[in-house]
């Protein structure tokens, strides 16, 4: 079956939501934004991201699924508190393909009421840039609206000096895999530390995704970094549960962060007693 006959199907498409969170002076968490984060059905051979992008890929539909993640993601967003950011990831080359794909999005913006502001882009790159000059052309239409610009996966693959200077993001987001192991790796170390050095030079912020441990945590804060994602912190849940944190997060503000711990999250089935254990030891030392 064609990828858009399985995604315009009831349940064809997931979205799933996880928060960013800013590092607070005194280890408090405040919720930042939320990443958009797409899947195909469970169970299918589209269940996971990767399946789903390398489909759409190979059926020359990238810039089809950006569009319709971009459509539905602003349909669930509506009763979300307005101070709620949402961030979408977009394939580089939907920017590239599609010289109309700005004054899309600001259009969908403005039927679903939604401020610009509230919007923030992580570009990924599969491939490296072909046509800078037309995603620059791109990426200014939509800053001038308001529109955050991301770089996700910072560290690997294609996410190269050219892309950066094409793109001039807010914000980067440091990569997995340099995340994994860096409490006790000074490599690592030394590569988010040039990172974070980077972001500041293009006037913008290090976001570290991936967070599973407290020692990452500890280690990334160290570093100067103050933005985090990961399992350590939140799940991906759907529209509905996180409009209750956001709804939580939006009148509480803040939630505790303990960062003096080395408790590991090891997976979704272990993490919720590992962290909750983990937490509630190292609070009740402060």
């Amino acid at each position: 079956m064609r990828l858009q006959d399985v995604l315009s199907t009831p349940g064809g498409l997931e979205l799933r939501y996880q928060p960013v969170f800013e590092l607070q002076p005194g280890g408090r968490l405040r919720l930042d934004f939320v990443e958009c984060l797409a899947r195909g059905p469970e169970g299918s051979a589209l269940a996971t991201a990767s399946e789903l992008f390398a489909a759409a890929r190979g059926e020359g539909l990238s810039a089809w699924l950006d569009r319709v993640i971009v459509r539905t993601a602003l349909a669930e967003l509506s009763p979300f508190p307005t101070t709620l950011r949402l961030a979408f990831n977009l394939d580089v080359r939907t920017l590239e393909s599609e010289v109309d794909f700005a004054e899309y999005l600001l259009g969908e913006l403005a039927e679903q009421d939604v401020s610009p502001h509230r919007v923030l882009i992580e570009i990924v790159e599969q491939s490296s840039i072909e046509m800078p000059a037309r995603v620059a052309h791109s990426i200014r239409q939509l800053r001038r609206s308001g529109v955050v610009i991301a770089v996700d996966d910072v560290g690997e693959g294609f996410s190269n000096h050219r892309m950066l200077l094409a793109l001039r993001p807010e914000l980067l987001k440091l990569d997995r895999f340099i995340v994994d192991g860096i409490a006790t790796d000074r490599h690592r170390r030394a590569i988010a530390s040039s990172l974070v050095h980077l972001a500041e030079g293009f006037g913008g912020r290090l976001v570290a995704e991936g967070v599973e441990t407290l020692d990452q945590l500890g280690t990334l804060r160290d570093l100067g970094i103050d933005l985090f994602q990961g399992y350590l912190l939140a799940y991906p849940v759907r529209a509905e549960e996180m409009l209750q944190r956001a709804r939580a997060a939006d009148t509480e503000a803040l939630m505790t962060a303990i960062v003096n711990s080395g408790a590991t999250v090891r997976s979704p089935e272990a993490a919720s007693d590992s962290r909750t254990t983990a937490l509630g030891a190292a609070s009740s030392q402060s």
